[in-house]
């Protein structure tokens, strides 16, 4: 089987030693090495920048190999969901991925299961997320915060939109001048004929 090494810098791994572990793998499995990708500092850079990774998904495109060997599932991509992605990007050109550490292969058999649970958990990661912020929001909002963007209006900004709309000023002249939008110059215009109403 041809296969192809990929490793990523890790605080408690190098690249080095974990280009070692998967050769010896390849080697006992009787897994033939045609190529080796690594990359380094891929947490603080894009996904679509990680040259490594790009550089194994064209091999896959030019089916180059059968499988990718990977130390450890934590340094496949930027995230859960972005390293489904890759593994699925690779499961489309028939090549399987196999994570040393975790003992997870995507290739075979077992492979469509596995892509199964590792969608589930990319799909639970997003989730977690929504909730969390949700949760922050409506905590900051329990404590007074005001969310959005902050508001350009104050008093003086409604007294010019109503002197200048008395003056014969269009609308969208108005909100030019101001510096607001042609529906905020309405709606502070509708509020002022309110108070003056009531």
């Amino acid at each position: 089987m041809r296969a192809v090494i990929y490793t990523a810098n890790a605080p408690l791994t190098d690249i080095i030693d974990q280009h070692k572990v998967l050769s010896q793998y390849a080697e006992q499995h009787t897994m033939k090495i045609v190529r080796s990708f690594s990359d380094t500092d891929i947490w603080n850079k894009p996904a679509k920048s990680i040259s490594g990774l790009i550089s194994l998904v064209k091999s896959a495109e030019e089916r180059v190999m059968e499988l990718v060997l990977v130390h450890d599932m934590a340094l496949f991509g930027t995230s859960i969901s972005h390293m489904l992605n890759l593994v699925q990007v690779l499961s489309k050109h028939k090549v399987g991925v196999y994570f040393y550490k975790q003992c997870i292969s995507t290739h075979g058999e077992t492979g469509h299961e596995t892509m199964k649970v590792l969608s589930y958990l990319a799909e639970a990661e997003t989730q977690k997320c929504s909730i969390r912020i949700r949760a922050g929001m409506r905590q900051a909002e329990a404590n007074g915060v005001r969310l959005g963007r902050p508001s350009l209006i104050n008093a003086s900004t409604e007294t010019c939109v109503v002197e200048l709309r008395a003056r014969g000023m269009s609308i969208s002249n108005i909100a030019r001048t101001v510096g607001v939008g042609v529906g905020t110059t309405y709606r502070i215009l509708r509020e002022a004929e309110a108070l003056e109403c009531a």
